[in-house]
């Protein structure tokens, strides 16, 4: 599991209120270090569990796979408090760098 704070001033606007968790408007992709490829490998959004922060269970098929989730403790420096979470079934190619783009105001 990969877990970073979102900085900036990302629009924290839920774009799907009724689906559980927050849906802000992001998009993450993995970048495979060079020679392999090198182009960027979108990751899908998580689905979550009712509580908002448990992806449903590996199927084989839904990972890797990304969410946001409230964290005041370790992002309290940033402004929304968000942090992103990257949910994974097997290690990623060594070198390989996560890439999020996020609506912000």
């Amino acid at each position: 599991m990969f877990v970073a704070c979102l900085d900036g001033n990302i629009d924290a606007t839920d774009l799907a209120p009724m689906a559980s968790g927050l849906q802000i408007d992001c998009h993450v992709s993995d970048r495979p270090p060079n020679g392999n490829g090198g182009s960027d490998i979108p990751i899908p959004r998580c689905a979550l569990e009712a509580d908002g922060v448990t992806p449903v269970p590996y199927d084989g098929e839904n990972r890797p796979c990304w969410y946001v989730e409230p964290d005041a403790l370790s992002c309290a420096s940033t402004p929304t408090q968000l942090a992103l979470v990257v949910e994974r079934a097997s290690k990623p190619l060594d070198g390989t760098e996560i890439f999020a783009r996020c609506l912000s105001h």
